[in-house]
């Protein structure tokens, strides 16, 4: 399961590979995101870790961290609607060697049904 942690009084030239390398070090995530609102940032962002236990440890090892001259927030979000932000992006995402192309059932049929079309 995986788990978002609100990332509150970020600095507006903290990027989001920051944000990400930083909560890497507590453990495995999923990506990190600045949210902005008309291309600015908006001095928050998430981290969605990779289960509980290093979502727990990350809020309470880098709430109050200072980086970038700012002691930044690091909260269970509560009810936070994320789609209200216009540039909602996936800012970074860990690289890893394993990283496949995971289809779904019906787009392995239909690529299976493709090829059987071209064979025959």
């Amino acid at each position: 399961m995986t788990l978002l942690l609100f990332i509150g009084n970020l600095n507006e030239n903290t990027s989001a590979e920051t944000i990400g390398k930083l909560f890497e070090t507590i453990g495995e995530i999923e990506h990190a995101t600045i949210i902005t609102l008309n291309a600015r940032p908006r001095g928050f962002g998430q981290v969605k870790m990779k289960n509980f236990e290093t979502a727990y440890k990350a809020q309470q090892q880098l709430d109050k961290y200072e980086i970038d001259g700012r002691e930044i927030r690091v909260d269970f979000p509560e009810d936070m609607n994320w789609e209200d932000y216009e540039n909602w992006n996936i800012d970074y995402q860990p690289i890893k060697s394993d990283d496949k192309l995971r289809l779904t059932e019906q787009e392995q049929n239909k690529i299976q049904e493709e090829i059987k079309s071209i064979m025959d």
